[in-house]
């Protein structure tokens, strides 16, 4: 069986091009006060959609139907988050969509911090919290990719393309596990094993979004001001991960 990582990756040839403007992790409490009726209405149907998704895979009680049906289901979530991202995007510009991920980002670690801490043992929790706080930091550096131009246009869209796949991964497995300890519902040993393992893809996307930044900055570095990109402490804890 393919680990989690293997599996993302079979996704990538079906990711287009072009994609970090789409891309969306926003849900419902972020949308009613940004977008106007019927944007935030369709917003919001999308997020229930994809909520659903989410549910379907902790239906499974093994790890092999769980890997199965998620080679399904991945494709619909990634498509749903770019139907999302356009919705948006018809309203807000780029920075206040990135505005909105981080806020709903955040929300969601705040929901973790509620509801996670007696569902999960100390370790899973832990766990769940630092990849989600890896993905926020991966997605801060959104606004600096869109905004600037590379020395190798293939190599950025790549990254492109496989920042989207990882987060999104990172992302499914997230809403998976905040669905399954705000209803508390049980799952089986081995699924939770898939859920982290998956959720870890953040990291992966961390780097790739690292590796973006850098790439950019030579460009800039030859043709302009450099990009700046400041860390946080969050950035210098991972840094060292």
């Amino acid at each position: 069986m393919a680990t989690s990582s293997g599996a993302m990756e079979s996704h990538l040839a079906g990711t287009p091009k072009s994609v970090l403007s789409f891309v969306s992790f926003v849900k419902e409490p972020s949308l009613a006060a940004k977008l106007q009726v019927p944007l935030a209405a369709i917003a919001e149907r999308i997020c229930a959609q994809l909520e659903a998704l989410s549910l379907q895979l902790l239906h499974t009680s093994t790890s092999r139907d769980f890997c199965r049906l998620r080679e399904t289901v991945f494709p619909a979530y990634r498509n749903l988050s770019f139907a999302l991202g356009n919705t948006i995007l018809a309203k807000l510009d780029t920075a206040e969509h990135a505005a909105l991920i981080e806020e709903s980002l955040t929300r969601m670690k705040e929901e973790f911090e509620s509801d996670g801490r007696s569902y999960f043992g100390d370790g899973e929790y832990r766990e769940v919290l630092f990849s989600l706080s890896t993905l926020k930091s991966a997605c801060r550096l959104i606004p600096q990719l869109l905004g600037g131009s590379s020395t190798d246009d293939s190599r950025d869209i790549e990254l492109s393309r496989r920042f989207v796949v990882a987060a999104l991964w990172s992302h499914m497995h997230l809403d998976c596990l905040k669905q399954a300890a705000q209803q508390t519902r049980s799952i089986s040993q081995e699924v939770l094993q898939e859920l982290l393992e998956g959720s870890r893809d953040a990291v992966r996307a961390y780097a790739v979004a690292r590796e973006a930044v850098e790439l950019h900055e030579t460009y800039a570095s030859r043709y302009s001001e450099p990009l700046q990109v400041p860390w946080d402490e969050e950035d210098k804890a991972l840094s060292q991960f």
